[in-house]
């Protein structure tokens, strides 16, 4: 009876699982079918939406506007240079500095040559070429300018020249143009160049600039006018140098005499130019001799009271027998001391002698 009842449960048990097994070989097979009938649905949707999509826009640059006077930005309207019949780039940079530094703005030195660049043409393209963003050719900066706006190409290059004054290890201060550098200036119809030998005179103040590479370049204050050490390959035209200081000529007084006696001028003496050559006067033939004063030699010796002859004064020596103040009484001279000559009798009768 048990044995029975086990068989029974025991097949009951295997029809369960062949049924959950056919169940869920069902179940797979159905959603395997479902997938390829969603994917088959997406492709289709996928494929309309790509045929009626429009076609993907290039990207494209969008172009700075022609420059016009209406549209021009203030910090690169072109103003004219009064170069006031001088090489200078801008009589008026130092004046500009000035104002810069007095009314406070920030770095003034950089910004007042910015300021300049961004109004004319031809000072953009003289600093860029300082700096080195251009070559020496410098023909081509008309293309700078359009009506009285920078260009696109101007304004691009400005673009390059404000970001070279900010690089790295790039620095501006006030100094001193070197006195053996070479100047540069611009000619009576715009076109920059060099002078044609260095040397630079007269007021050198200027801003120095010192490049990443440690080298430096000067714009002078007095013209706006680069310095460079050594001699870029830009052509020989005026610059703004003073002319070098002459000595003018010596011109004697009409009445200036130089005497032609070789052996009698003294050595190293150069006549004046220009002045009258007359001859030394001659000397006297027969010059009149000089008598020398006499005098009393100090070792000579005299009695007490004693006159001694002046012949230099012509006063003669008294008489014998006279007093010393010329009169003709007898006088017993004294005896002169150490003398062994005996007293002379005067005729006195009261003297025995």
């Amino acid at each position: 009876m048990d044995n029975t009842l086990q068989t029974k449960r025991d097949g009951i048990a295997k029809r369960l699982l062949w049924i959950i097994g056919i169940v869920f070989v069902l179940v797979v097979i159905l959603v395997v079918a479902l997938a390829g009938l969603m994917n088959g649905i997406s492709g289709k949707d996928a494929s309309a939406s790509l045929t009626n999509a429009s076609p993907t826009p290039t990207a494209t640059a969008t172009p700075t506007p022609t420059p016009t006077a209406a549209n021009c930005a203030p910090e690169f309207t072109q103003v004219t240079v009064d170069r006031q019949g001088t090489a200078k780039v801008n009589p008026n940079f130092g004046a500009e500095v000035n104002a810069a530094i007095a009314s406070g703005v920030e770095d003034p030195l950089r910004a007042t040559a910015l300021v300049d660049a961004g109004h004319s043409g031809l000072s953009l393209s003289i600093y860029a070429h300082q700096v080195g963003l251009l070559g020496d050719d410098q023909t081509t900066w008309p293309s700078y300018v359009e009506g009285n706006c920078l260009s696109q190409e101007g304004q691009r290059m400005y673009d390059k020249l404000d970001g070279a004054y900010h690089l790295q290890g790039v620095t501006f201060a006030v100094g001193e143009a070197p006195a053996n550098g070479t100047n540069s200036g611009v000619n009576a119809d715009g076109t920059y160049g060099v002078d044609a030998s260095s040397g630079v005179g007269g007021d050198r103040q200027a801003i120095e600039i010192t490049l990443p590479d440690g080298s430096k370049t000067w714009i002078m204050f007095r013209c706006g006018n680069p310095v460079f050490m050594g001699r870029p390959n830009l052509p020989t035209v005026p610059t703004d140098n003073p002319p070098p200081a002459t000595t003018p000529p010596v011109v004697p007084p009409s009445d200036a005499k130089v005497w032609t006696d070789s052996v009698k001028k003294p050595s190293g003496v150069t006549p004046i130019p220009g002045a009258v050559i007359e001859p030394r006067p001659p000397a006297a033939a027969n010059p009149a001799p000089v008598v020398p004063e006499a005098t009393v030699p100090e070792s000579t010796s005299q009695a007490p009271g004693a006159t001694v002859p002046d012949p230099v004064r012509n006063i003669p020596a008294p008489a014998t027998g006279t007093t010393p103040d010329g009169g003709t009484g007898s006088v017993n001279p004294a005896p002169v001391p150490g003398s062994t000559t005996p007293p002379v009798n005067t005729g006195d009768p009261g003297n025995p002698f």
